[in-house]
């Protein structure tokens, strides 16, 4: 039976097909690792680029995102409606920062009932559940 067996190997060996799909199936591997063959090291002052938003709804604490205190969610809040004001009800900055002066003292969703009411601004309140999860 070992003797059966040692001549099939040997008439294997000795087939040049036998080789061809030997260094095909090689080559398929190699080609199928290259990109994890090379160690690539952050250079001095280099920083990793992270493609993700800085603030995100439904962020997760082992992706990264914690839950936002209730005052920095007011101040991001308020930042991307400064921003929103600006740039899609085209107002100046000083125009933006009135809004704003004028719903200091309001809860959010007395802000957002006013800017609704008084701007047709009906995005508020989903910018500021937005908020509530941010990089940690």
């Amino acid at each position: 039976m070992f003797a059966i067996l040692k001549r099939e190997v040997k008439n294997y060996v000795k087939r040049p097909l036998f080789w061809a799909g030997v260094f095909l199936v090689l080559f398929g591997v190699y080609q199928s690792v290259v990109p994890w063959l090379d160690t690539r090291y952050l250079l001095p002052g280099e920083q990793i680029i992270n493609d993700y938003p800085e603030i995100i709804h439904e962020g997760e604490v082992y992706e990264g995102y914690v839950p936002t205190a209730m005052e920095e969610r007011r101040k991001l809040w308020e930042e991307e409606i400064r921003q929103d004001l600006r740039l899609n009800f085209q107002m100046d900055a000083a125009s933006a920062e009135a809004v704003l002066e004028e719903m200091k003292e309001m809860d959010i969703f007395e802000a957002c009932r006013y800017l609704e009411e008084n701007y047709s601004y009906y995005n508020a309140l989903y910018v500021y559940r937005g908020t509530a999860y941010h990089k940690g």
